[in-house]
This record gives structure tokens, C-alpha cells and sequence, in this order.
């Protein structure tokens, strides 16, 4: 199952996979990847992090342009740092060579939909891995698509604008949790 969550910039996407990693871990489901926390300073975004799913070792991932000594590649407002995307691409991979059960991917976006970024460990989840969950901004939903679609065994979208509980997923293929497990 290749599952899809969407919603608006700042709906809670991250904090849903968040939640949806730890009651698969706590029901002996194994799970890798990637999750990439906003960050924010007086209330204000500045910015995101990458996190392991398994290690739990986060880096700084992208951090607006406006703050000083921040380098890398530009994408809108963000610089995304190059040792992020390393960690980033070392996450995914390290949770395919180990064969999780579940493959974390937050978030694709313009640099993946351009074949830049995480675009090549994505392809290879989506390949490889028996379940990914996506992040993908409603926004990008159309580019998403016509990108990946010819990969894996197809999507399932759930937007989390309709509902922030990961018990609400439209089905459970290959023996994932069942809305009441």
C-alpha cells in the first residue's frame, strides 16, 4: 500500500504520521523513513528538520532564507541544506536495506516532482518498500501523480483535512492495523 497524506500547508501532516508511526511500532510494525518537523521562533516558521524514524538523529532540513549562514538549495522561501538531504536519503535507504514494513517519505515536494532531492530514494520506496506513507501538499497532489503513478501498486489518498486520526485510513492491505486493533 503506497498511502498518500495531504492536506494544507500547516494542517498537521507531519504530526499525523507522527502519531500513525507510533501505534504501528506499538503493534510490532516495523517502520523507517523519514519525518520532517516544522520548526518555528516567536511563532513564526523558520524553517523544518529531518528525523530518522529509526535512530531518531535529526538534522537541520531547510531553514528560510532570511536567516543568516544558511546554505544550500533554494526552493520558495526555504534553503534546503545538502547534509539534510544526505541524512534524508540515508534514512530511506538505510529502511529498505533493513526491509521496514512501513517507509516514511515527509515530505515530496518541489524538489522530488523536478527529479532533484529525495526524488531517486522515493522512486526506490515506492519500488522496493511493501507500504510507504507520502506526505504531499494538496497543492502538489496533480504533479504528484502524473510523476509516480507508473510506480508501485498505486495510491491510497488520506486528507487529513477530513480528519486528523490515523484510525479513520480507508482500508489496512497486507495485513497493516485495522481501524479497531
Amino acid at each position: 500500500m503506497n498511502l498518500v497524506v495531504t492536506g494544507d500547508v500547516g494542517a498537521g501532516k507531519t504530526t499525523w504520521c507522527y502519531r500513525y508511526c507510533t501505534k504501528l511500532k506499538k503493534h510490532g510494525i516495523s517502520v523507517g523513513g523519514i519525518v520532517c518537523p516544522a520548526l518555528y521562533r516567536d511563532n513564526a516558521k523558520i524553517g523544518f528538520d529531518v528525523v530518522n524514524l529509526r535512530s531518531g538523529k535529526s538534522l537541520a532540513m531547510g531553514r528560510v532564507t532570511s536567516l543568516e549562514g544558511v546554505s544550500g538549495v533554494k526552493v520558495g522561501k526555504y534553503v534546503i541544506s545538502k547534509d539534510g538531504l544526505t541524512i534524508a536519503k540515508e534514512a530511506i535507504m538505510e529502511a529498505l536495506d533493513d526491509a521496514c514494513d512501513v517507509v516514511f517519505l515527509d515530505e515530496i515536494g518541489p524538489l522530488e516532482l523536478d527529479g532533484e532531492g529525495l526524488e531517486e530514494c522515493v522512486r526506490a520506496a515506492f519500488k522496493d518498500a511493501p507500504n510507504t506513507v507520502s506526505v504531499v501538499r494538496k497543492t502538489l497532489l496533480p504533479s504528484f501523480f502524473q510523476t509516480f503513478t507508473m510506480i508501485g501498486n498505486g495510491f491510497i489518498v488520506q486528507d487529513i483535512s477530513s480528519t486528523d486520526s490515523p484510525e479513520c485510513l480507508p482500508g489496512y492491505p497486507r495485513g497493516l492495523l485495522q481501524p479497531n486493533s
